[in-house]
């Protein structure tokens, strides 16, 4: 997000509210209007879980074929989930 100005710009005017008057409480129901922050909350989330997991899956017993390349059966495949949601192809 840093790399993107416009957000930035987006979140400080929705905190600029609270943090001129740092007076004021956010209440629950406040923060639950603050739909960029939320947003980008849930979008870092995303992109970086709080937990290191992954995705295990098994070939089936009759192998697969993906494109050219053969999977041989009963091969364990693991996806993390850092590179879910990464790739540059369509």
């Amino acid at each position: 997000m840093t790399k993107c100005l416009e957000h930035i710009i987006k979140l400080r005017e929705e905190l600029d509210p609270f943090i001129i008057n740092s007076d004021t409480e956010i209440s629950s129901d406040g923060m639950a209007r603050l739909g960029h922050l939320n947003r980008a909350i849930n979008e870092s989330l995303r992109l970086y879980t709080g937990v290191p997991t992954a995705i295990y899956r098994k070939v089936p017993a009759e192998g697969i074929t993906i494109d050219i390349t053969n999977i041989p059966r009963n091969t364990n495949i693991l996806c993390l989930r850092y590179g879910l949601g990464r790739s540059n192809f369509d």
